[in-house]
């Protein structure tokens, strides 16, 4: 199977953040950039938008909200038909059509 690592615009805004209030900044903003540079990027679009909305309406029906940000994460994989590798499953676990692996 022909898979490459991939990642979306709200984990960079995330990783982004995390280099700019680290106390070696202009080091670890460096090293995100070059390890970037590796990795296909899914920005969040109209598709995304419209996924992630269901997503956020499908959770709140069933009383199980997780962050925004793993709303959107979530919407742009699924817009796009991507898995999800995450340390956190149990955060995604009750999005339908949505294929998630732990690591």
């Amino acid at each position: 199977k022909n898979e490459s690592l991939a990642t979306t615009t709200i984990n960079i805004f995330e990783l982004q953040y995390g280099a700019k209030i680290s106390k070696r900044y202009e080091e670890n903003l460096n090293e995100l950039k070059k390890f970037l540079n590796s990795l296909n990027i899914f920005s969040f679009d109209y598709k995304s938008s419209e996924e992630a909305s269901s997503i956020f309406a499908d959770l709140k029906k069933i009383g199980k909200i997780i962050g925004i940000k793993d709303i959107l994460i979530a919407g742009i994989c699924r817009s796009n038909k991507l898995d999800l590798i995450t340390k956190n499953v149990r955060h995604f676990e009750n999005i339908k059509e949505l294929k998630i692996e732990g690591f």
